[in-house]
């Protein structure tokens, strides 16, 4: 049965697969989806936010989406986590690159 690929904010996200396992909801990556280059972005746990997600969202292709999440890893720092959670605000307020 497939599932069901919904983001937690309820907009459509191709890379999250929600299941119900008997026990409850698992939110996880579908890694069947994604290519060998982009499994690094899975070292690191998911954050409450990325650059994704303040540079456009659904505006970014998913080859770019992944590189940005690269850039994240291999630029991490408390300060970009900082920056990216107070950029995090005005977009998810205004609702921009949400479809």
């Amino acid at each position: 049965m497939p599932s069901p690929r919904f983001s937690i904010a309820g907009t459509h996200d191709s890379s999250r697969a929600i299941e119900n396992r008997g026990e409850g909801i698992f939110i996880g990556f579908d890694t069947a989806a994604i290519e060998r280059w982009q499994m690094r972005r899975l070292s690191m746990k998911p954050g409450l936010t990325c650059i994704w997600q303040v540079s456009g969202r659904n505006r970014v292709d998913f080859d770019n989406w992944m590189r940005l999440d690269l850039e994240y890893i291999d630029n991490w720092s408390l300060f970009l986590d900082v920056k990216l959670i107070l950029m995090t605000f005005p977009v998810v307020i205004m609702g921009r690159g949400a479809s």
